[in-house]
């Protein structure tokens, strides 16, 4: 359920960007003649190594989204010992384009006097194969 409900999220999301980012500089007026259409959409999850926090430390994970593919968003996954954890998330972000601009960062923080806890990124990433056509007046 709690996949479905994430694809559902990006779906929604990725249809805002496409309608605004996408649809809007590739209309046959602004393409001079020539159509131009999405073919494939490739949704892709990327995941960082298990990250384990000690009590009142932090750690870094970063998931990279593989070669074609860009970031559309990400989370994370914590757990403790039993399946429970008691920690922050005090950052979670797509990297900035100066660093990895093809990743998502997750920072965790356990705090002092908890149990250790297990943490991993997760970057959502997308594929888009545009297909272009031109007719010659």
């Amino acid at each position: 359920m709690k996949k479905q409900v994430v694809l559902s999220a990006m779906v929604a999301v990725l249809s805002s960007v496409a309608t605004i980012g996408i649809w809007t500089s590739i209309t046959p007026a602004s393409a001079g003649g020539s159509t131009q259409s999405i073919s494939n959409i490739t949704f892709v999850d990327a995941y960082s190594d298990v990250l384990t926090v000690d009590p009142g430390k932090f750690e870094y994970a970063q998931a990279f989204c593989p070669s074609g593919t860009h970031v559309t968003g990400g989370g994370f996954i914590v757990t403790g010992h039993n399946g429970l954890a008691v920690a922050s998330v005090v950052k979670s972000f797509p990297s900035t384009p100066s660093a990895d601009p093809n990743s998502f960062t997750v920072e965790v923080v356990d705090p002092e006097g908890a149990s250790p806890v297990s943490f991993e990124a997760k970057a959502d990433c997308i594929r888009l194969t545009l297909t272009v056509s031109a007719s010659v007046p």
